[in-house]
């Protein structure tokens, strides 16, 4: 319920911003989702590893800092302000990964999307939680830093985004429930 109502799907929105503005919006998509990236890799992972079967403060701290994807974050970010420049194999190498992000995404939601209303009282809050709150969120967040244009739209869409995939990968990893994170993950993309 906690780590759900946390992780925004911005995944879920990089082909629909793409189609819809372009690179330009594609790119503010992507700034956005690194603040999301963040908040997912530390917070919500650490939530999910209290939690989760081995929830000591030790271990939690452990998985949450040696986390693979919180580092490649970093580094990204690291790459980004000090303008360092892969090697064409290199950079073509990480561009074709890249570019299988999204139908990767698409298939392992199919694999796992369910709708079983298992808890459904719980798992409709998070739901509203995740994306009613967050939109209202986004809103207010956006009128008092006066975002507008088509950053207000990308803000808006992150904010009231589904529950993000990484709820049922955490939950795989930390013996939390499966079920009912796969429920949330396919209830709110539908």
């Amino acid at each position: 319920f906690l780590v759900g109502s946390m992780i925004m799907n911005t995944s879920f929105l990089f082909a629909f911003v793409l189609a819809a503005f372009g690179a330009a919006g594609f790119a503010l998509l992507a700034l956005f989702d690194v603040s999301n990236a963040i908040l997912i890799y530390t917070v919500a992972y650490s939530v999910a590893c209290f939690y989760g079967d081995e929830g000591t403060p030790k271990r939690l701290f452990e998985k949450v800092f040696f986390s693979p994807p919180l580092w490649a974050v970093i580094v990204a970010i690291l790459f980004s302000i000090f303008s360092i420049t892969l090697p064409p194999v290199a950079f073509d190498f990480f561009n074709l990964l890249g570019a299988m992000t999204i139908p990767l995404i698409m298939l392992a939601l199919g694999t796992y999307l369910e709708v079983d209303f298992v808890n459904p009282v719980r798992l409709f809050s998070m739901i509203g939680i995740r994306m009613v709150l967050g939109l209202v969120v986004g809103l207010i967040i956006s009128a008092v830093l006066g975002v507008t244009g088509i950053a207000r739209i990308i803000v808006l869409l992150g904010c009231s985004a589904p529950v993000g995939y990484t709820t049922l990968v955490f939950s795989t990893l930390e013996g939390l429930d499966k079920k009912f994170a796969a429920n949330a993950v396919s209830l709110s993309i539908l």
